[in-house]
């Protein structure tokens, strides 16, 4: 009593395959598993044909903006795309997600959901003119997450191209130990934003009313100009990655100290 003993055709324990003699048994009053062999594991074992295995890590989501698969945003239709995504995700097979959030609206789905979420709560501040009212923002919609009792929350980069150094700085000094998650080198535009000074995102900044990039030209790639504001034993998921050289990979575990100063580049 207290015990679900399962086996199935192939068992997974992350690193191993076992094969069909071994039996899965969870305490249900502790949920700690154990990996026996089916001779040493007893009466009442229930057989679940096909694959035992853990279950998957969504490790970058946007729960929030789940209605944008079909293009549709009344209310009442981005609540039931989330609530859908939920439940496709717990159809994959997937039990815990990396969620990037703009706003609060998540939070009710989510402790609800039975899944675990590490919410990034995502910032962004195009410049340091309007970082501490942005910064003001985030950090509501962080504490309106941890009101709620979903403690694994705290705030996050949105892209090397869309935070002012004194946000870097601040999400820096208020994630230590933490994990983090950026949108990273997705286009050449953004590399060339930092090794230059210019490219495709001087468009973008336009829109905002702001007429030169308000980054400093360091010389070197957008990875390499962002990652030294983060030595304070955060753990960083970089997503997309595109761009990312060999270069890139062989320099980021020698990053460290204060970010780059400028460079003049001819």
């Amino acid at each position: 009593m207290g015990y679900e003993k399962v086996h199935g055709d192939q068992l997974f324990d992350g690193q191993v395959f076992h094969g069909n003699n071994i039996v899965l048994i969870r305490d249900t009053r502790s949920g700690k598993d154990s990996i026996v062999a089916a001779a040493e594991a007893g009466e009442d074992i229930q057989y679940v044909p096909g694959l035992i295995r853990p279950g998957f890590v969504n490790a970058h989501c946007h729960l929030e903006l789940s209605h944008m698969k079909n293009r549709s945003f009344p209310e009442s239709e981005m609540n039931d795309a989330m609530q859908n995504a939920l439940e496709e995700m717990k159809a994959d097979g997937i039990v815990a997600v990396g969620d990037i959030s703009n706003s609060a609206i998540t939070v009710p789905y989510k402790r609800s959901s039975g899944m675990h979420f590490q919410n990034f709560i995502e910032v962004l501040s195009f410049s340091e003119a309007n970082t501490p009212a942005r910064l003001l923002h985030y950090q509501q919609v962080l504490d309106t997450f941890l009101m709620a009792g979903l403690q694994s929350s705290n705030l996050t980069p949105h892209a090397p191209y869309s935070v002012s150094a004194t946000a870097f700085e601040h999400i820096s000094k208020t994630t230590a130990n933490q994990v983090i998650s950026i949108h990273n080198q997705e286009t050449r535009a953004e590399d060339e934003l930092f090794r230059t000074g210019g490219g495709d995102f001087l468009q973008l900044f336009e829109q905002f009313g702001i007429s030169e990039s308000p980054f400093r030209t360091t010389g070197v790639s957008s990875l390499k100009s962002y990652l030294p504001y983060f030595n304070h034993g955060q753990s960083i998921i970089l997503v997309h990655n595109t761009y990312t050289t060999r270069e890139d990979i062989e320099d980021t575990n020698a990053t460290q100290g204060n970010p780059p100063s400028p460079t003049t580049v001819d």
